[in-house]
């Protein structure tokens, strides 16, 4: 009978906490983007930037996370090559402070931790979230010349395979899935070394 009430309790607590938490969340996507203006055409701009930038938050996220496991392989491997000549510390300085994104994956292909296939799709995702970091407005398109170079033509400036990212269908059913199954994958491999 206790433990039920203490469950019961429990619950009740969780839930207040999580009506709490709604309203925190309500609170800064308001005070960011204010989503109760009046006017239709601003309220519709500052929703579309907020879906944006869960878009980017999500991409830069994925990447830091993708890229923390590539690191943890290339330790484990760096330590198991080393033969005890370089200390733990220096390999992990060097994998960890000295590299960039772009050597972390070159590096984790030349030492056969992932496939080419991984290696493909970690510089696509190395790309996209470049432009995820280095630029303001991301549904703002670029301009470039054409085959012939004779005038200039309006391009995606955020795109996975030649898509517009910021689609949702695009978003959810292309990128994600592939990413997501990429994460796991990486995510089991350091795993395995790290039990």
């Amino acid at each position: 009978m206790g433990e039920d009430n203490r469950g019961r309790r429990m619950k009740t607590r969780i839930k207040r906490k999580e009506e709490s938490l709604k309203e925190e969340i309500k609170e800064i996507l308001n005070a960011l983007y204010n989503l109760e203006e009046k006017d239709d055409e601003i309220r519709y701009e500052n929703m579309k930037n907020l879906k944006n930038e869960i878009i980017r938050g999500f991409i830069i996220h994925l990447h830091l996370a993708l890229e923390d496991l590539l690191k943890e392989l290339l330790i484990y491997r760096l330590k198991e090559l080393s033969n005890k000549t370089i200390k733990v510390k220096e390999i992990k300085k060097f994998v960890e402070k000295d590299l960039r994104s772009h050597e972390i994956i070159r590096w984790s292909a030349l030492l056969n931790l992932i496939t080419k296939k991984e290696y493909l799709m970690l510089n696509e995702l190395n790309r996209i979230r470049n432009i995820c970091a280095h630029h303001w407005i991301l549904d703002l398109p670029k301009y470039k010349k054409d085959k012939n170079k004779k005038k200039k033509i309006r391009v995606l400036r955020l795109t996975y395979k030649g898509k517009n990212l910021l689609n949702k269908d695009i978003f959810l059913d292309e990128f994600m899935p592939k990413y997501s199954q990429l994460y796991l994958k990486l995510f089991y491999r350091v795993f395995n070394i790290k039990v």
